[in-house]
């Protein structure tokens, strides 16, 4: 939607979900209306806010999806995704170990490319997370013997 194209429209939009008005959301945050009136006027482009967590915490959205429009605004459907990244995350710890138990000296190269593996695997859509999971049991397995870590 355009209107996520922006913090501010992000924001408008948060508010309307939550049938609050600016006034109300300041208050809540004990800050000045004028403060929120910026932060949804479009002609500002507002890139942010350090009220955002609290800012999304009342107006029961993601924090990520206020602030850079990453992910779902409904914070439900990020527990998922939150849970699939776990699951990355266990995997490619289990890689670390394998890695470091075939003895090999320069872990830091390797810790680097896992690094890159996870920035990478939290910007994959739910559809393909499975796909993320193949490729990391994958690069488990140590070459030439074709065993994966269970």
């Amino acid at each position: 939607m355009k209107e996520f194209d922006t913090y501010g429209g992000r924001l408008r939009w948060a508010l309307s979900r939550a049938k609050m008005n600016q006034s109300q959301l300041a208050h809540q945050l004990n800050i000045k209306p004028q403060t929120i009136q910026y932060l949804c006027n479009p002609q500002k482009n507002a890139q942010g806010s350090i009220h955002n967590a609290r800012m999304a915490k009342i107006l029961n959205v993601s924090a990520i999806w206020l602030e850079a429009n990453e992910g779902s605004p409904d914070i439900e459907s990020n527990s998922e995704l939150i849970e699939d990244l776990k699951q990355t995350k266990e995997a490619l710890e289990r890689t670390i170990d394998t890695v470091k138990s075939w003895g090999i000296d320069d872990i830091q190269n390797v810790d680097v490319e896992l690094s890159q593996i996870i920035e990478s695997a939290t910007k994959v859509d739910k559809d393909n997370r499975p796909h993320v999971h193949k490729i990391v049991e994958t690069f488990i397995a140590k070459p030439g013997k074709g065993k994966t870590v269970s």
